[in-house]
């Protein structure tokens, strides 16, 4: 199995938008694409030739994804959807951290913009004038110098979470090895990965800040 946590969209916002089988459907998406496929099949070397196929489909009524191969050998199988598997993981990883540095900066530049703001109050204060009004402007500082520390800690933390990888995807549970034949033939011995016991689930667990 393999842990997805998805944020909200907008990193300005506490308000996520779960969509659980859409992110499912996209996982499966990015593991029945070329690239995946083919990563994988580049990680098997020589013995690719020995993989049929490599599925990847959605558990009934779950939020998990199940990637099956079907190979020459049980042993085949396990390592080709344990390779989809893991090219699907980096990439999503890589994806993640990209994510994150993008966040930190935006709201860095978001933080930087409250400096003019700042200064005008500032200014206004230094001019001096009521009582009330400077209290007022007082007020309106205290809670934009806090914004804009919010603001700050916040992309600090998401650099840290890149740094980490925190959060990112990893494997729970990787395909094991068929104990028989799923579809014996005089020639050949088909291992469905998935058909015995070789799943690799995907659970998207949705966690939000």
């Amino acid at each position: 199995q393999i842990n997805i946590v998805t944020e909200s969209a907008d990193i300005f916002s506490s308000s996520p938008v779960p969509n659980p089988q859409r992110e499912v459907n996209t996982a499966i998406f990015i593991v029945m694409s070329e690239t995946v496929q083919d990563a994988a099949l580049e990680e098997l070397g020589d013995d690719a030739d020995g993989v049929e196929s490599i599925e990847a489909s959605a558990a009934e009524e779950t939020d998990i994804m199940e990637i099956a191969a079907v190979a020459d050998s049980a042993e085949l199988a396990q390592r080709a959807a344990n390779a989809a598997g893991d090219t699907y993981v980096q990439a999503q990883q890589a994806l993640d951290v990209q994510s994150r540095r993008i966040q930190a900066n935006q709201l860095r530049s978001v933080a930087r913009q409250f400096n003019d703001d700042i200064d005008v109050i500032d200014r206004s204060l230094f001019r001096g004038g009521p009582d009330v009004r400077l209290d007022a402007l007082r007020v309106q500082r205290g809670r934009l110098v806090a914004q804009q520390a919010d603001l700050r800690i916040r992309a600090n933390e998401l650099d840290i979470e890149a740094d980490l990888n925190a959060g990112s995807l990893q494997f729970v549970v990787p395909a094991e090895l068929p104990e028989s034949p799923f579809e014996p033939t005089p020639l050949q011995d088909a291992f469905l990965a998935a058909g015995l016991g070789a799943f690799l689930g995907v659970t998207l667990v949705l966690a939000y800040d």
